[in-house]
């Protein structure tokens, strides 16, 4: 009798194994994964890297996509493919827990560079980008938003004009948070007037509005109301907008300007750099201001929240 207790407990405890086994193993293997899709935006000198960071979400901590080790090579890539660059990854760290459809969700975030490959100025952009991680023995795919990098020449290099001030004025627009403006101070550091040609945004998805270009003369705050600034601001508006200007910056002066941003389509894009044409004399300059983060999604709207894509993945 002794040794059937044994037996039924040496199976009871066998078969316990087994369940915890498959749970673990299915822990490890089931996941659901996202991310909050935006408007990527880099610009950076030909011989320096660039740092990437890209968030995921996951429904499990557990799983093998956090693992850095796991991870063989990764790549921003159109969605066929035919377009793409090789990116180095760097660290996975866990940055913070979200709820999304009342399902915990746990933030990661993604570090990865750049290699340097330029030798002269170039840009990578992609419309429709994706972020693929390729393991031993499979690949997934992440839709990620659109992606702008730039690589140039020069960055804040000029003897003639520089910006002491830079703020992005964000508010809360069709459900989005966005930087709908930027306020920023432009001296001229010369003993010679200067006149501000053109204005550009390192965003094919963004424009400066050179017709609503205003120079302050009392401080605003981050947050200020566009519509306070702009009448029927209307932030799908790029195409009806020009960036040229005449703008004259006298001799050792400076001029404290809100420029408003406009989009050509709905996307969130909270870092990015700017170039500032204008003519010193006879002569054409420009100044790139390298790419700025105006704002962080602490708290992701609504709208986002609905828009996600949830990718189901079950690893054989």
């Amino acid at each position: 009798m002794k040794k059937i207790y044994v037996l039924i407990i040496g199976i009871f405890l066998l078969l316990v194994s087994s369940i915890i086994i498959i749970i673990i193993s299915k822990n490890d293997n089931s996941l659901v994964y996202t991310t909050f899709r935006k408007s990527y935006s880099y610009v950076s000198k030909i011989d320096e890297e660039e740092d990437i960071v890209i968030i995921i979400d996951v429904n499990n901590k557990d799983s093998f996509l956090i693992r850095e080790e796991a991870i063989n090579s990764c790549y921003i890539s159109d969605k066929q493919e035919n377009n793409k660059r090789k990116l180095k990854l760097n660290k996975i760290e866990y940055y913070r827990q979200i709820e999304i459809d009342e399902e915990i969700y746990y933030e990661y975030k993604f570090s990865f560079s750049f290699p340097i490959e330029a030798e002269i100025e170039e840009d990578f952009i992609i419309d429709e980008a994706f972020l693929i991680l390729n393991f031993s023995d499979d690949s997934i795919s992440l839709y990620i938003g659109d992606f702008n990098y730039y690589k140039v020449s020069k960055i804040q290099d000029s003897s003639n004009i520089r910006i002491s001030k830079i703020k992005g004025i964000v508010n809360v627009v069709d459900e989005r948070k966005r930087v709908v403006g930027l306020n920023v101070k432009v001296e001229n550091i010369s003993s010679k007037d200067l006149k501000i040609t053109e204005l550009n945004i390192f965003n094919e998805n963004l424009n400066f509005d050179g017709e609503e270009v205003k120079i302050l003369e009392t401080e605003i705050v981050h947050n200020k109301d566009i519509s306070e600034l702009v009448s029927d601001y209307n932030y799908l508006d790029s195409f009806s907008k020009t960036n040229i200007l005449n703008l004259i910056i006298n001799a050792n002066s400076s001029l404290d300007l809100f420029i408003p941003i406009v989009y050509i389509k709905d996307i969130v894009c909270n870092e990015f750099g700017f170039a500032i044409d204008f003519l010193f004399g006879e002569e054409k300059e420009t100044y790139i201001y390298d790419d700025f983060i105006f704002f962080e999604n602490i708290f992701y709207e609504e709208k986002q929240i609905n828009d996600l894509n949830l990718y189901y993945y079950e690893r054989n």
